[in-house]
């Protein structure tokens, strides 16, 4: 999935994928970005900084069905 980062939100905001494969996560910086600048996902050991106005993929499994935030 392709996830748009503006300053205050991520565009969609949730996405659905499948349990137990690798994902590759695509984000897109668009403008200047202050909390949204960095992708945490706690449970997963993910913390990813942004590149400012650019494209970057976060690759993670997710292991089991869920909420992951």
């Amino acid at each position: 999935p392709v996830i748009t980062v503006l300053a205050a939100r991520y565009t969609p905001n949730a996405v659905t994928v499948p349990s137990g494969q690798p994902v590759k996560l695509t984000f897109k910086g668009q403008g200047n970005t202050g909390c949204t600048s960095v992708v945490r996902i706690p449970k997963l050991q993910v913390l990813k900084t942004l590149t400012p106005n650019g494209t970057d993929v976060v690759t993670a499994t997710f292991p089991k069905p869920g909420k992951y935030t």
